[in-house]
């Protein structure tokens, strides 16, 4: 599967950055904000390689209206990409300009093709690959997720550990896209599920042990070779369940989350479970 980078083809994405020495720091002044990710680790990373100095020289300073400029949302796997070029460029200003300010202001760029009809063109993707293995109970129709894969291709790797902790988030979040969170209205169009009694998101029961494998590949338009790598993470979990119940018994399901019900029709009219009980 695959995600896209960016907010796509005609809509305006930029982000401006301001780095100040400060002593022996190096304030990097960013407008985006941190939501558990990791960014602003990736961002010190970007700007102490940029600027030449350890990591520990760098301090970040994310979201603040009153001395940061505008970076755009935390969102559409843009936020190292766009806020990482800005930072490389605040550091060679700052590094041209004495050594005490710089800034920095990068465009995302856009992609050429035409609107197809269905979304934003984009400019780039990042590329997921999922395997899982999983136990069916034909009598019940309830499925366990006992392995899965992910395989990465997210340009250059700035943390590794960052990248695994977001991948792995993402499936756990994709299993309960495919197999847990159903959310239905009744007759007078009012939520039937509406709380987490009812409202079923995985826990740590639900997710499977995870094997992360990155693919690098350089990203000649990104801070030195980057791609987004954040909402990927969900995409590929419900297509490969899917396919391994395909593979293993023959079912073919076209809604989600997977209804235990559906799996339990359809064994029986293929003669797997008994049409009574006995």
């Amino acid at each position: 599967g695959f995600l896209s980078c960016g907010m796509g083809a005609g809509i305006e994405d930029r982000a401006k950055v301001t780095i100040e020495k400060q002593g022996d720091k190096y304030m990097v002044k960013v407008g985006v904000v941190e939501l558990g990710q990791g960014n602003l680790t990736a961002f010190a990373q970007i700007a102490a390689d940029a600027l030449g100095v350890p990591v520990e020289a760098v301090e970040v300073i994310a979201g603040d209206t009153g001395r940061t400029h505008d970076c755009g949302s935390t969102a559409a796997s843009r936020s190292t990409y766009i806020t990482g070029n800005a930072i490389i460029k605040a550091a060679q200003d700052l590094r041209a300009g004495g050594g005490r300010q710089g800034t920095g202001e990068s465009v995302f760029p856009e992609s050429s093709l035409k609107h197809l009809g269905v979304g934003l063109p984009h400019v780039m993707y990042t590329f997921l690959v999922n395997v899982v293995k999983l136990a069916l109970d034909p009598l019940t129709g309830e499925i366990k997720l006992l392995e899965a894969l992910a395989v990465t291709e997210a340009g250059q790797v700035v943390n590794p550990v960052l990248l695994d902790a977001q991948i792995q988030g993402g499936l756990g979040q994709g299993i309960g896209y495919a197999l847990l969170e159903e959310f239905a209205f009744n007759a007078r169009g009012q939520a039937a599920q509406k709380d987490l009694s009812t409202y079923l998101i995985p826990t740590a029961k639900d997710v499977c042990d995870i094997q992360n494998l990155t693919v690098e590949a350089y990203e000649n338009s990104g801070p030195f070779g980057v791609k987004g790598a954040a909402e990927v993470g969900t995409v590929c979990v419900a297509p490969a369940v899917t396919g391994a119940l395909m593979d293993g018994w023959g079912i073919y399901v076209t809604r989600l989350p997977i209804s235990k019900e559906e799996i339990t029709r359809q064994l029986r009219r293929k003669g797997v479970v008994p049409t009574k009980a006995v």
